[in-house]
C-alpha cells in the first residue's frame, strides 16, 4: 500500500477510543502517534527550490544517486503535509508517487528512514522477524478498550477471612473499595488463594476510606480473592471488560 496520504485525510476517522487512563482519543491519533514512532528517525531535511507533484528539487543538495529510495519524504505544501515513497533520486532530485498538489519553490520537507519491525534484527538479544504490524494494532485497540462494566458486592460476614468472585472474561480495568469502612481498618485483594486473610506477601493491603485502582491490565480468566479486618465490611469491586 502506498504511503501517499495527507493527515487532513485521516480527520474523518474520529470514532472515539477510550484509553486506559480514562481519556478519549480517535483512530487518527493513535495511528498516527503510532506511524510517528516508527518514522522517527529523520535522516536530511531541507526547502525546496522547485518541484511538481512527482519530484522535490533541492539544489544546495548533493546527494549520493539512489541514497534515498524507499525513504518517505514529508512535504508540507500550503496548509497540509504530504508523506510519499521516494522511488529514486539524482544529487538534487527527489522522484516518488503523484501526491495532491506541487512543490514549489520554499516547500520545506524532511526525509525519514522507516523503523519497522523488519528493521529490528535482535530485541533484548533474540532474533527478531518481520510481521504483519495490523495484528499489534488489532491488540492495542482491545486492550485498550473497555465496554461491559460489572458490579459486584463482596460482604465479608467475618474478619480475617477470604472472599472470592470470579471476574468476568476479559477483565481490563478493576475498582475495589469498602462501602461502610471504618477509619483503621483495612481490606486485602489478591489474585492468589491463600494470601489474604493474614496480609501475606503477594496481596495488597487498602486502607478502608480508599480505593484501589488496577488498569492497563489484562485478565483472559481468574478469580479476585478479598479479605478485611473489619466484620461485616461491604467490598464494592467494578470490572470493566
Amino acid at each position: 500500500m502506498s504511503l501517499v496520504q495527507t493527515y487532513a485525510d485521516l480527520l474523518p476517522m474520529g470514532e472515539g477510543i477510550l484509553l486506559s487512563d480514562g481519556s478519549i482519543t480517535t483512530w487518527s491519533s493513535l495511528l498516527s502517534g503510532i506511524v510517528g514512532t516508527f518514522l522517527e528517525a529523520s535522516s536530511d531535511s531541507g526547502t525546496a527550490t522547485s518541484g511538481n507533484t512527482t519530484t522535490l528539487t533541492d539544489t544546495t543538495k548533493e546527494w549520493q544517486t539512489n541514497i534515498w529510495t524507499d525513504a518517505v519524504v514529508e512535504i508540507e505544501i500550503g496548509a497540509k503535509k504530504y508523506l510519499t515513497t521516494v522511488s529514486s533520486n539524482t544529487a538534487t532530485v527527489l522522484t516518488f508517487p503523484t501526491i495532491g498538489a506541487s512543490v514549489i519553490a520554499g516547500c520545506e520537507y524532511s526525509i525519514k528512514i522507516p523503523v519497522t519491525a523488519q528493521n529490528i534484527l535482535k530485541w533484548g538479544g533474540t532474533t527478531q522477524t518481520g510481521r504483519d504490524l495490523s495484528l499489534d494494532l488489532k491488540n492495542i485497540a482491545e486492550n485498550q478498550a473497555k465496554t461491559t462494566l460489572t458490579m459486584k458486592q463482596i460482604i465479608c460476614v467475618a474478619s480475617g477471612t477470604e472472599y472470592s468472585y470470579v471476574l468476568p472474561l476479559n477483565a481490563r480495568r478493576i475498582e475495589m473499595s469498602v462501602v461502610n469502612g471504618l477509619p483503621g481498618n483495612y481490606f486485602y485483594w489478591s489474585t492468589v488463594t491463600g494470601k489474604v486473610a493474614t496480609g501475606l506477601e503477594g496481596s495488597y493491603q487498602v486502607p478502608n476510606n480508599c480505593e484501589d485502582v488496577e488498569d492497563g491490565i489484562l485478565f483472559p480468566t481468574g478469580t479476585l480473592y478479598v479479605a478485611s479486618s473489619l466484620v461485616g465490611a461491604v467490598i464494592q469491586v467494578k470490572v470493566y471488560s
